[in-house]
């Protein structure tokens, strides 16, 4: 009696399936030297985190009043500079801002500015656009898939603002963050440091 089916593997052709599958598994796990150049920011400043893919140490996060702040600094593009600023925001907090525009100030002294744009996580995959006339909103909820944020997850309200400023990157920038109120208390930071910076790691492939 023969109790072959199609479509099933046979003996014959078992060690061909489990060669391509581990040959899968190896790929999704393999690892390889990667050199990445980023902006580090001033370990005086504040908590350096790395951000998750590739793991360098390129946010600066800052504490008021249970509302962390984070600052990065990055240059998609080579005639422009990007700062983003962030916020978690727990429940029973709120975040407004008083500057609406970020500068930032290379060792030459060229001074460039550009006007913060807002969006806040919805869910994953999910933003909206926020007003940055009105307050940031805290919120805390616990669930399986927490906000997601650039260097970790957070169970509060996230938000994100960007600035895309034209200037040319250079070796370090000086940040001046804007003013904002953490319920209704003003918040000034001094200017941050972020220095250009290469970085090798061993680094996922399929990161």
């Amino acid at each position: 009696m023969n109790f072959y089916k199609p479509g099933l593997p046979t003996v014959s052709r078992m060690p061909a399936v489990l060669a391509t599958v581990s040959l899968f598994l190896t790929l999704l796990s393999a690892c390889a030297p990667m050199t990445v150049t980023y902006y580090q920011p001033d370990a005086a400043s504040g908590r350096v985190v790395k951000a998750w893919c590739p793991p360098v140490r390129s946010y600066v996060l800052l504490d008021v009043r249970d509302v962390t702040v984070g600052f990065n600094v990055s240059s998609p593009r080579k005639d422009r500079v990007q700062v983003t600023i962030t916020f978690e925001v727990p429940a029973k907090h709120t975040v407004q801002m008083i500057d609406r525009f970020v500068e930032i100030r290379s060792p030459s002294g060229v001074t460039a500015k550009s006007e913060l744009f807002g969006r806040q996580w919805v869910s994953a995959g999910r933003t909206g656009e926020i007003p940055l006339d009105r307050p940031m909103e805290g919120g805390t909820t616990k669930k399986v898939f927490d906000q997601t944020t650039p260097y970790g997850k957070t169970e509060h309200a996230y938000f994100f603002l960007r600035a895309d400023i034209d200037v040319a990157p250079a070796e370090s920038f000086l940040l001046k963050p804007p003013r904002f109120f953490v319920d209704g208390k003003e918040v000034d930071f001094p200017a941050i440091t972020f220095i250009k910076t290469e970085e090798t790691y061993l680094g996922s492939l399929n990161c």
